[in-house]
């Protein structure tokens, strides 16, 4: 049986390469990590785990869609990303091998002033514009919900990251291949 991969309207092929580099990216490590935290961080069930993975693949895909736009994640993906960034050589190798590149985390993006807060307003409207065609699921809370560092955007050039909770939806419930797991 031959997998068969959906066309994404709208992406060129190059996205869409790019969107199978992030399906076939090894996470595990990353759901682990977050299922077992520093000493006094909340603990995450293996769903939320779950569910945090498809928000932060869902945000690695709008990046890798949309290089040139700031892409602002969910709280849910935002809280991967940085359970990913701790394994920075991990971290380094799924970046070039997803992007060609080293997907930069810049956390100021809303914090510098009034005029930068608005473009932290616009670019998390527009996220959840593109997360809603993409994955037919918006983000909840939205431009008045602070994640605990403020917020990033999306592009080669360093930014990504922001507010927000991408909750429930369609694609981020899609199964997808994962390793056995062993009981802890």
């Amino acid at each position: 049986m031959t997998a068969t991969t959906a066309v994404v309207p709208g992406i060129s092929a190059v996205g869409q390469r790019q969107g199978e580099k992030i399906d076939a990216l090894d996470l595990e490590p990353v759901a682990y990590k977050l299922m077992h935290p520093e000493l006094g961080a909340p603990v995450m069930t293996l769903t939320e785990a779950d569910q945090h993975i498809a928000a932060y693949r869902c945000f690695l895909k709008l990046c890798a869609w949309y290089p040139d736009e700031a892409i602002v994640p969910s709280q849910e993906a935002d809280e991967a990303w940085h359970a990913h960034i701790l394994d920075t050589a991990k971290y380094a190798d799924d970046s070039e091998q997803a992007f060609g590149y080293f997907l930069h985390h810049f956390p100021y993006l809303g914090l510098r002033g009034p005029q930068d807060a608005a473009r932290w307003q616009a670019a998390s409207e527009r996220t959840r514009e593109l997360s809603r065609a993409h994955f037919g699921a918006g983000l909840a809370g939205g431009a008045g919900r602070r994640c605990h560092n403020g917020g990033s955007s999306c592009n080669q050039n360093g930014f990504c990251n922001g507010p927000g909770a991408c909750k429930g939806g369609s694609a981020l419930d899609w199964p997808r291949p994962r390793p056995a797991r062993t009981a802890s």
